[in-house]
């Protein structure tokens, strides 16, 4: 038990009949979360904190070159540096930014025969074995974190080429599967950095144990290898979307394993359209006080 002396008690007194005269009360802080709920000032902030992004599949058949064409007729390459766009065509990439809305060829697949459905952090978004010529789909991330797109279905085998240092290498992957690794940073101005890795998966699933965050935690999984050097990264607002695909030649690459299907016996060429939605994340509203700035 706490003992105040006679003057200490009275200065607190003082001071306490001070606050009260001049209008102040004592704020008893809710006994649970749902005490925050009924706050008026924190409901626009008290929503989803995932960062939205939308996932568009086109699929043009090959040789309807008019089609693609008139995509990439509405989206900046040049966005990204000349180095990334030269090893990207080494690999069959071709990558581009489109902003507002979306270009108006894609539009029209998606509006003649498409699908919609969401997939949250840490799923895959994953292509079935009915595929519509278009389809949308909704993906949602933490900042920091990130997540899985699968372009194309699992393969027996693929024939892995790729250029290093102008040497072109190549070996078989057994049981083997493309990737698409989603990557989401929030920035300070609204805008969110967003980075897609291609990644192949092959081999037998094995159990390992993975370390982060001082610990080991149990994996079961297959062999990965990760493509960081083909990563292509930017800075989105909302409204802008990143455009992936592959080019006609050569025939045989990375992109051509990754967003080419042959499944519905007539070949596909898959074209990827990652758009930002929203983001929450803005240093602006901490000049209010309804951010921690930290």
């Amino acid at each position: 038990m706490l003992h105040f002396s006679r003057r200490t008690f009275c200065c607190l007194a003082v001071e306490g009949f001070a606050l009260l005269a001049s209008g102040c009360r004592l704020i008893t802080p809710p006994d649970d979360l749902g005490g925050l709920e009924s706050s008026p000032l924190l409901s626009p902030l008290a929503g989803d904190d995932h960062i939205a992004l939308e996932v568009f599949f086109v699929h043009v058949p090959l040789g309807e070159e008019k089609t693609t064409a008139a995509i990439w007729h509405e989206v900046d390459e040049q966005q990204f540096a000349v180095d990334v766009r030269h090893r990207l065509a080494q690999h069959g990439f071709r990558a581009g930014v489109a902003s507002g809305a979306l270009p108006q060829a894609l539009q029209d697949l998606l509006d003649a025969n498409g699908s919609t459905s969401t997939a949250e952090e840490s799923d895959s978004t994953d292509t079935g074995e009915a595929q519509p010529m278009a389809s949308r789909q909704e993906l949602r991330l933490r900042p920091g974190g990130k997540g899985e797109i699968v372009p194309c279905p699992p393969r027996d085998s693929i024939t892995l080429m790729t250029v290093d240092n102008r040497e072109l290498t190549g070996r078989t992957l057994r049981s083997a599967q493309g990737r698409l690794i989603v990557r989401c940073q929030a920035e300070g101005d609204g805008r969110v950095r967003v980075a897609l890795t291609p990644q192949i998966q092959h081999g037998e699933v094995r159990r390992r144990f993975v370390g982060g965050d001082g610990a080991f935690r149990p994996d079961i999984s297959q062999d990965k290898i990760e493509f960081e050097h083909l990563a292509v990264a930017t800075h989105l607002a909302a409204g802008q979307m990143v455009v992936l695909g592959a080019l006609p030649h050569p025939l045989s690459s990375l992109a051509r394993d990754f967003l080419t299907d042959d499944t519905s016996g007539k070949p596909v060429q898959k074209m990827l359209v990652l758009r930002l939605m929203q983001s929450q994340y803005d240093d602006g509203l901490s000049d209010v006080g309804l951010v921690d700035g930290s």
